[in-house]
């Protein structure tokens, strides 16, 4: 190491590439005596003028130094201050400087740490590979947040080290690197998150990659956003019908950036592997690969729901924040950290939307809304806060949910199950800015009347969307489900009616139990078989009393969560559950006591002169000798059937079917076992 005699305050440094002692962890114990101040989220937004604490300095990316003693009169004087060996490999390093202390990243995921003004060493941290062989693969850079340093690695592991010595506080495996999943750059650290993207997807996997964020006091995983829109996602379809397996590319291996004033991280993806349309056999734009991603920090995609507001005054409203639900998370999480949560609603939009508001599924909503309306969704951004919202809306109310939490009680109001709930302490909405159309359509909503559930907006939809839910799981849990059918009027979307085409035997108790482990909304679910019309009351009345026992076919599932605002459970969280399997018993249809009686329908012309040559085709039924001749009331078919029998050539077998057979003269010969009479004994 050289130093020479420094000409101005901001030092040049320059980084050699040189092979240096490897080991899992050098303190030289230099750090002693220094002062270290730990880094905080403010100190990451605004950074000290003479530190550099992020990637591009600040985490909007700007990278730009507000520092001015160098300028353009006096950079020709500059001179070198110290130059420091780097680890070898393939380096594109861009250092942190916190404290007075220069953070370097090594190739392949190790890190040094340095005096920023003398250049000496105060510890080093390589990480070793599970074969032992270096490491040369690039590694862009650091995050530092508290009193930790995070490092990516090559082998996909993000470490945490000690800002002061260099200890690993903890060694966090995120992806398995045998399927070439790596990291070549660090993470950004957003409000106590640890965020880095993946790469290495140009080799097939039954996978993707993605951007994940941990806690960066344990490394747990928080969320994870995938770059690669899988098959029945949102997106998806944008890959044609091309295998997860050939979904390839979309690493991000770019340090990504935050922006404060949307809450939003933005991160950018690789293209889809192959680069052409035409050697990956697809037509779409394969999403999300060549793009750049909008991210909420709290749960790594953006959030869209439905909402109540109740007026306060001019510029506030109360709004119901309780139940579980993504805001309840991300607004308590805003609360936490003593901040405001900017929301925006939106009044009369595409009916669509409100199906993709409400549907469970993971991913980005705004995404959402645009796979639920089946061409691109156009959005634009609110006036006071940068969120976007879709632009054909009625009308837009922005502004923010106050920092002070659940402060001002809301309510009582009509709910989904039919009853009034309770007054509640909710956070309250300030309204920022009002924008709408010129003739302006106030879309209104019906919501929790009690005796008329099924016309209300909220219970019809959530039936749509329940359905969909429940044939999604049913395709996977028997062989041929027919139908499925919410019931409205039941409050909260907790009675199911299903039919299904019995293949094997117990499939209706395995689509019972399937229903309630996949869709905790559901209490009561009916199986019936595919010869009932579920949405018929009469049929399904029928079918109830006559195909259903409770010793055998009633299931209770006990312990099991239910919907919170259900009055039944009495404030607990927990209740029973019951399945009717309302189904025939398996293996017996076209026994006669299991069929169901009709009159028979008439069709086609005769295909035969006598009941003997009838009968000589096939054994049948009296009504099919009617139709087989062409009878018109059947009194001939009766005789000609008392002849047969006095000539000794009839029989019937147990289902009641005509043979002919050899018979005693003036008897009907029966064939086979009958059934058991169900009077015999009363």
């Amino acid at each position: 190491m050289t130093r020479r005699a420094r000409v101005f305050t901001d030092i040049v440094v320059i980084l050699l590439g040189c092979r240096l002692a490897a080991g899992v962890a050098i303190g030289l114990g230099a750090f002693q005596g220094r002062n270290f101040t730990p880094i905080t989220d403010q100190m990451l937004l605004t950074p000290d003028p003479a530190d550099w604490p992020n990637w591009r300095r600040t985490l909007d990316g700007w990278g730009y130094s507000p520092l001015k003693q160098i300028n353009k009169q006096n950079v020709h004087q500059l001179q070198l201050a110290w130059s420091w060996g780097l680890k070898p490999g393939l380096s594109q390093p861009t250092p942190l400087v916190a404290n007075g202390t220069m953070y370097v990243p090594s190739p392949g995921g190790g890190a040094q740490a340095l005096d920023a003004a003398t250049g000496d060493l105060l510890w080093e941290y390589a990480a070793t590979s599970a074969d032992g062989a270096p490491r040369t693969s690039p590694m862009r850079n650091l995050a530092i947040y508290g009193d930790n340093v995070y490092v990516a690695t090559a082998d996909a592991h993000l470490v945490a080290l000690n800002a002061r010595t260099g200890a690993v506080a903890w060694d966090h495996r995120v992806a398995d690197s045998k399927l070439g999943y790596t990291y070549s750059s660090g993470p950004i650290v957003v409000k106590g998150l640890v965020v880095a993207g993946v790469t290495g997807c140009q080799r097939y996997k039954n996978d993707v990659c993605f951007i994940s964020a941990h806690d960066a006091r344990t490394g747990r995983e928080v969320w994870r956003t995938p770059t690669i829109a899988r098959p029945g996602e949102p997106g998806g379809d944008s890959w044609g019908e091309l295998p997860l397996m050939f979904r390839a590319g979309g690493g991000a291996w770019i340090p990504g950036s935050y922006d404060p004033a949307t809450n939003l991280i933005y991160w950018g993806t690789a293209q889809a592997k192959p680069w052409t349309r035409f050697a990956r056999g697809t037509d779409g734009d394969a999403l999300y690969t060549n793009c750049t991603l909008a991210i909420d920090p709290a749960t790594g995609r953006r959030n869209v729901g439905c909402r109540r507001l109740s007026l306060r005054n001019r510029y506030e409203t109360g709004t119901n924040v309780t139940a579980p639900s993504d805001l309840k998370r991300i607004y308590t999480a805003s609360v936490a950290r003593g901040e405001r949560l900017p929301i925006t609603f939106t009044v009369g939009a595409h009916p669509l939307d409100f199906f993709a508001a409400t549907t469970r599924q993971g991913g980005d909503e705004l995404a959402l809304i645009a796979t639920f309306r089946g061409e691109p969704a156009p959005v634009v951004k609110s006036l006071t806060n940068d969120i976007l919202v879709p632009a054909d809306a009625e009308m837009t109310l922005e502004g923010y949910l106050d920092e002070r939490g659940y402060a001002e009680p809301e309510g009582p109001y009509g709910e989904y199950m039919g009853y009034y709930g309770a007054i509640h302490m909710d956070p309250v909405f300030h309204c920022t800015a009002i924008t709408m159309r010129r003739d302006a359509l106030h879309h209104t909503l019906l919501h929790g009347s009690a005796r008329v559930l099924d016309q209300t907006d909220s219970a019809v939809i959530s039936a749509m969307r329940t359905e969909a839910e429940a044939m999604k799981i049913l395709k996977v849990t028997v062989r041929e489900p027919v139908a499925v059918y919410l019931r409205s009027m039941s409050g909260g979307d907790n009675t199911l009616r299903v039919s299904i085409k019995q293949r094997a035997l117990g499939e209706a108790k395995a689509a019972i139990a399937a229903l309630f482990g996949g869709i905790m909304r559901l209490k009561h679910i009916y199986v019936f078989d595919e010869d009932i019309d579920i949405h018929d009351d009469r049929q399904i009345d029928w079918a109830l009393g006559t195909r259903f026992q409770a010793d055998q076919d009633l299931m209770v599932l006990q312990g099991m969560r239910g919907m919170t605002m259900d009055p039944s459970l009495n404030g607990r969280r927990t209740g029973a559950k019951a399945g009717f399997d309302c189904t025939k018993p398996f293996g017996r249809d076209g026994e006669i006591p299991l069929t169901k009686s009709a009159a028979k329908l008439f069709e086609g012309p005769a295909r035969f002169q006598t009941v003997e040559q009838a009968l000589a085709s096939a054994p049948m039924f009296y009504a099919d000798i009617i139709e087989a001749i062409g009878s018109n009331d059947g009194r001939e078919i009766a005789i000609a059937l008392d002849e047969l029998r006095h000539a000794g050539r009839l029989g019937r077998d147990r289902d009641g079917r005509y043979h002919l057979v050899r018979s005693q003269p003036g008897v009907t010969a029966i064939i086979g076992k009958l059934y058991p009479d169900p009077n015999e004994g009363t």
